[in-house]
């Protein structure tokens, strides 16, 4: 229904459409009889997470920091294309969720996910939120998943030093560093380790160490 809405000039988010999506893959059954109340539940969860304003920024992001990146038109069709059962309904819904408090925390230095972190952390994520830069939530994403928090903590450190010289100094196109950091993300996601030289793309200077 929803799709055809779409069609006919009704302007739905990328986020209601997956929503409509996502629940049409899912019936209950006489073995499952609650299963839309389930994901109903989880859904809920997620969008209290993150505000509804937010959420198709959200889920792009999240689905970056693991995938080839791309554009928020595209957003539904790449995942609908990879959901195609229940089993990966509540298998997207679990991760979203888990990656719902890391992008809230990315957004607030303050946040309790950064509890065990340094100051220096909590610093440079403050940093990134006052000047609104956001290329790198992918990345950071990924790496608070897949990396120890010192690994995470020097990813983040380098990433606040390429943004600032070549976002906020040299005002250059930001594409560029998204596709570079989004490459970064998927390489820490698949491999589980972090390799520096990859940002050598967007150096304008030696990054200090």
């Amino acid at each position: 229904v929803f799709e055809t809405l779409n069609a006919r000039g009704v302007q739905l988010s990328s986020s209601d459409l997956l929503k409509n999506y996502l629940f049409s893959l899912v019936e209950n059954s006489s073995e499952y009889p609650e299963r839309i109340n389930i994901l109903e539940e989880k859904w809920t969860q997620l969008t209290n997470n993150i505000k509804a304003e937010k959420l198709q920024d959200f889920i792009r992001y999240y689905w970056n920091s693991k995938n080839k990146t791309i554009r928020a038109n595209d957003l539904f069709k790449v995942i609908r294309n990879n959901i195609k059962d229940s089993a990966g309904v509540f298998g997207i819904i679990n991760e979203m969720i888990t990656y719902s408090d890391i992008y809230m925390g990315l957004n607030n230095s303050t946040d309790d996910i950064w509890s065990e972190y340094s100051d220096e952390v909590k610093d440079n994520i403050n940093l990134l939120c006052r000047f609104n830069l956001k290329q790198h939530l992918s990345l950071l994403m990924s790496a608070y998943i897949s990396l120890s928090k010192d690994a995470f903590a020097q990813v983040l450190k380098d990433i606040v030093n390429v943004s600032f010289r070549y976002s906020i100094i040299c005002g250059k196109n930001p594409n560029e560093v998204e596709r570079t950091y989004n490459d970064i993300a998927n390489h820490i996601f698949s491999t589980k380790s972090y390799n520096k030289q990859m940002l050598k793309k967007v150096y304008i200077d030696k990054i200090r160490e």
